[in-house]
């Protein structure tokens, strides 16, 4: 049986004894009064308080032993009652933009639990509660924050159920590849985004010796479509970064990793890693000759922000490593001096944007020019570029309809006949 009871009945509420087989309740106008009968519903599966007005939950409703679906989404609720964690048959909680700003500790004793959506300061403080990996049914998880005591990490060994999209915060605190591989990412199938965070401000992170070592023993699954790495301080890609353990990458983004100088990989053609100790690492050195040339042929998206050692792209970003890049976005890599010569090779590119690459230079030659498929070209304080050379990079742009020069001082005009798509520009 199931009930939608309004606040003004509720004030007429006496003898509810006969609602104890209800199985769902759903309060149809914004609740504000506190409710005291919560215990008599014994068999009560389903109930909803979204929209209340009451800032914490009675305690009443944690007696409620076969609750499975709890939704205070849009409510004022600031917090769960203590003894939230006698809800054992929860399989749900919807929480929503709602008020909650922490949540309780007890809450990892629900291992029932599927569905836990929190507002973000509530996500945060779930991520560093000890225990979390009890909640090994758990679907949805949006950060994980790595503590400072050892094996921190390995919480999330069990929980191979996520799905989406998982961040994993404060990885500097991770100090070796073995305890780092403890987190199994490899086993976690169902996520489709993964973002590698080991530190935001770099002002208060200390610099791990080891953090190579660390970066390989995160290696995510096969299926994985997104994957983000901020604020690592290694001086090489992780070693599964490679096309044949993600041949369903879509989309890569790299920020804040100060110490590359280049970006290599095994698989590509050039490319050396000598170095590299990850776990599918060993398996590389014996490919042959055609899995040496393997290609991200799936991954259409490229963003490189902020990473200000980097000084050049040619043993990564070329046609024949990245057939399909539809959008490539360089950002403040201030040391950055070229483009590979290839450029033109992208024949799906749409999207270019280049700013804060104050280094960045257009070689002198008609060899380089940008491909025929562009859509948007935007360059914003790239000071080296000068008015000659970029007319050369302009000659094969048949599908140019956005053209943003900004801070470019050397860039002093720009021939219009060198643009062979000047009569189709919508912006310039």
């Amino acid at each position: 049986m199931s009930v939608e009871v309004d606040a003004e009945y509720l004030n007429t509420m006496k003898n509810i004894q006969h609602l104890n087989r209800l199985r769902s309740l759903r309060f149809g106008k914004i609740l504000s009064a506190e409710i005291t009968w919560f215990s008599q519903l014994s068999n009560i599966l389903f109930l909803s308080l979204k929209g209340c007005r009451l800032v914490k939950l009675p305690e009443s409703i944690c007696e409620l032993s076969s609750l499975r679906y709890l939704d205070i989404s849009n409510s004022k609720v600031k917090e769960l009652p203590n003894k939230f964690w006698c809800l054992y048959s929860l399989q749900v909680v919807d929480a929503s933009h709602s008020c909650m700003g922490t949540i309780h500790k007890d809450v990892t004793k629900l291992i029932k639990l599927r569905q836990l959506a929190l507002p973000n300061k509530a996500s945060i403080a779930l991520s560093k509660l000890p225990g979390l990996g009890n909640l090994s049914c758990l679907r949805h998880l949006r950060y994980f924050t790595a503590g400072n005591q050892e094996g921190s990490i390995a919480e999330l060994k069990a929980m191979n159920q996520i799905r989406g999209m998982l961040s994993i915060k404060s990885i500097h605190n991770v100090n070796s590849q073995e305890e780092a591989s403890t987190a199994r990412l490899v086993d976690k199938k169902y996520h489709k985004e993964l973002n590698l965070i080991w530190r935001l401000n770099p002002r208060t992170s200390r610099l791990s010796p080891h953090e190579n070592e660390v970066a390989d023993g995160l290696s995510p699954n096969e299926r994985i479509e997104g994957l983000k790495i901020h604020g690592f301080w290694g001086n090489r890609l992780p070693s599964w970064l490679n096309p044949e353990n993600l041949q369903n990458l879509r989309r890569l983004e790299l920020s804040h990793c100060f110490c590359f100088e280049t970006l290599s990989i095994s698989h590509f053609g050039g490319g050396t890693r000598g170095e590299s100790t990850g776990q599918r690492a060993s398996s590389s050195a014996n490919c042959s000759n055609a899995s040496a040339f393997l290609a991200f042929t799936h991954l259409t998206r490229i963003s490189i922000m902020h990473c200000n050692g980097l000084k050049n792209l040619d043993q990564f970003l070329s046609p024949k490593n990245l057939p399909s890049v539809e959008v490539i976005h360089l950002l403040d890599c201030s040391n950055l001096e070229s483009i590979p010569a290839d450029f033109v090779g992208f024949v799906h590119l749409r999207d270019l944007l280049l700013a804060g690459c104050i280094s960045l230079v257009c070689p002198q030659s008609r060899e380089t020019v940008f491909p025929s498929s562009l859509q948007r070209l935007y360059i914003n304080s790239c000071g080296q570029i000068d008015s000659k050379s970029f007319s050369f990079c302009l000659e094969k742009l048949t599908s140019l309809s956005v053209l943003c020069l900004v801070g470019c001082d050397n860039v002093e005009s720009i021939q219009l006949d060198s643009i062979s798509s000047r009569n189709t520009l919508k912006f310039l």
